[in-house]
């Protein structure tokens, strides 16, 4: 977020005639962007933006007054063993099914302000507003949590989207907690720290998840909309590969006798970027990255010894995410031949491509028509907490534009209306999903 981003809510939205939006007369709107504005503060850099790494100090700060900011709310507070923070919020009482709402708080390393953040905010926003409801005598179906996942973004520990895949049963608290960042600290020890390992667990069984962010892309933008739906999300293989040569003086040794492991690892680099152009379509295009380079012994002087690079294949189309794969494995066997190194894959993760549920998407269709707002079907390409939920419940992932389609980046923001057009879409949302009736079998 630039610097001179002036956060107000700019709230002028004219509801259509008929059904205004649910809860929004308990909605107080203007909370959001006093929210936006002290988060901003935790890990704030100088000239803008934030950087607030997984279980750094700065999430411990921004964890630590989210919990504030729950308890205040009426929420029982909770942190599970792998340093998700939760607040239940008792709209229906005991033994009444849940819906989770949330994102995540952690950033880039050189980030804005509403990656993930912005969906945290706003679902506490809409939870008060629901509360209020319930103090005036509205009945609700089902309770809400909120949740504030851990180590969403994964720029310090891998994988990333790691708090929700363990929520999920993707993965193991203990091999969660082993994650190592790049100097050598072990997620539990970093949790540990700042005072968020925990005990107690998130709601199992709920019967939605909700979550609200910015599209990170320019697709609404250009469009001339103001919010979208997610029907899909985008497969992606994430894998590091290591480069393994031999350690040598730059200058004497000769050119033809050296094992550059860092020379190998570029060729992948530049193979990779002529692969999405070569595999991808205008109907099925393919995007090609590496992040990350981490080489040893890293000295201007000494060839490289080792190389690793952190790669992403993505694609909506499973059949050429899988012939991106298949070439990457020969692009790497072929550079390391020809560069005499060895090389291996020391990780891979695959997340399949899948549709999102249609219960959940005809609630959100509802809440476009009720606040009188077109309303963009579209594809998620990045990642968000929400995928990893879509076997266990009803999904549903709504975005608002971003400008430019920058994100990721200090410059990263959405006009303040379109911020304010998305939590009343989500408070509206959540409260279809908390009236819901049961039906029959399900716990009350």
């Amino acid at each position: 977020m630039p610097a001179t981003y002036e956060w107000c809510s700019s709230d002028t939205h004219a509801f259509p005639p008929g059904l205004p939006p649910f809860g929004h007369e308990y909605l107080a709107v203007d909370q959001l962007f006093e929210l936006l504005r002290r988060f901003g503060t935790f890990g704030s850099l100088e000239g803008g933006g934030i950087s607030r790494l997984a279980a750094s100090d700065a999430d411990g700060a921004a964890r630590r007054e989210f919990a504030q900011q729950l308890e205040r709310a009426g929420a029982e507070v909770g942190v599970d063993a792998v340093g998700n923070v939760h607040g239940r919020f008792a709209l229906a009482g005991a033994d009444a099914p849940w819906i989770l709402c949330g994102s995540h708080l952690d950033s880039q390393p050189r980030a804005g302000e509403l990656d993930g953040t912005y969906g945290v905010l706003a679902g506490l926003c809409a939870a008060q507003a629901l509360m209020r409801a319930r103090e005036a005598g509205v009945t609700f179906s089902s309770n809400l949590c909120l949740v504030n996942w851990c180590n969403e973004e994964g720029a310090r520990f891998q994988p990333s989207m790691l708090g929700s895949a363990v929520y999920a049963g993707k993965l193991s608290p203990e091999i969660a907690l082993s994650r190592k960042d790049a100097h050598g600290i072990e997620l539990g020890d970093a949790l540990g720290r700042i005072g968020f390992l925990g005990g107690a667990p998130i709601p199992v069984n709920p019967r939605a998840y909700i979550e609200l962010h910015i599209e990170q892309g320019p697709m609404l933008e250009a469009a001339g909309l103001h919010l979208g739906v997610v029907r899909r999300n985008w497969g992606a293989v994430k894998q590091k590969l290591v480069f393994v040569g031999a350690q040598a003086h730059t200058g004497p040794t000769p050119m033809a006798e050296r094992r550059d492991a860092l020379l190998a690892a570029s060729r992948v680099i530049v193979k990779l970027r002529q692969l999405a152009e070569e595999l991808g379509t205008t109907d099925s295009p393919l995007h090609t990255s590496v992040g990350r380079i981490h080489v040893e012994p890293n000295s201007p002087n000494t060839v490289a010894a080792r190389a690793e690079i952190d790669i992403e294949l993505r694609s909506a189309d499973p059949a050429v995410l899988e012939r991106a794969r298949a070439c990457l494995h020969d692009i790497a066997t072929s550079a390391a031949q020809r560069d005499m190194v060895r090389f291996e894959c020391a990780s891979t993760e695959h997340r399949p491509a899948k549709a999102l549920s249609a219960k959940a998407q005809r609630w959100i269709d509802a809440s476009a028509s009720r606040l009188g707002v077109a309303l963009m079907a579209m594809d998620t390409i990045s990642g968000h907490d929400a995928l990893n939920l879509i076997d266990l419940c009803e999904v549903g992932l709504i975005f608002v534009p971003s400008a430019g389609g920058i994100t990721h980046h200090p410059d990263e923001s959405t006009p303040p209306a379109d911020l304010a057009l998305g939590l009343r879409a989500l408070t509206d949302v959540l409260w279809s999903a908390c009236t819901e009736p049961l039906a029959s079998g399900e716990p009350n």
